[in-house]
């Protein structure tokens, strides 16, 4: 059962070494197409991720992707593009930190970290190890009030 505790942050997983497209709100993971060497693009469609050539420019600006940055993350976890103003994770995490572990816990999906999370309470705190800036650095997050949760 959920104790209406969140963290209050939004993110998505990455892979270390794996290249990953930022547009605007949105990402898109790059891989390498074993037959030919050339780079795809993933691109999520109501039908499923379509596989688009990254030196196709055309169809990439079809599915609007025209203006992006490529990162390639550091380390394997839940990148966070934004933390709710409120909740503690804002004063501490950074847009751009990977959320590698959990009170020990890998947490390499953010399904993994929803369910670490499910069992806690308002109040409770994670320990985190977080990649930033080439470093690991170890960072302590209490959680705050889900806003889904009526008191």
């Amino acid at each position: 059962a959920s104790h209406g505790a969140a963290l209050g942050i939004t993110g998505f997983d990455v892979a270390k070494d794996t290249k990953v497209l930022l547009s605007g709100d949105y990402h898109y993971t790059v891989k390498v197409d074993p037959q030919t060497g050339e780079e795809i693009v993933l691109v999520p469609t109501v039908y499923g991720y379509i596989e688009v050539p990254f030196s196709d420019k055309d169809k990439l600006e079809y599915y609007d992707i025209t203006d992006y940055d490529i990162y390639i993350p550091g380390a394997t976890g839940v990148y966070i593009v934004s933390a709710a103003d409120g909740f503690d994770a804002a004063e501490k995490l950074q847009e751009g930190d990977i959320l590698m572990s959990a009170d020990g816990i890998e947490c390499e999906q953010m399904d993994l970290l929803k369910s670490l999370i499910a069992d806690k309470k308002v109040g409770d705190t994670i320990d985190f190890k977080v990649y930033r800036d080439g470093k690991v650095i170890s960072i302590t997050i209490e959680l705050g009030r889900s806003s889904a949760m009526s008191d």
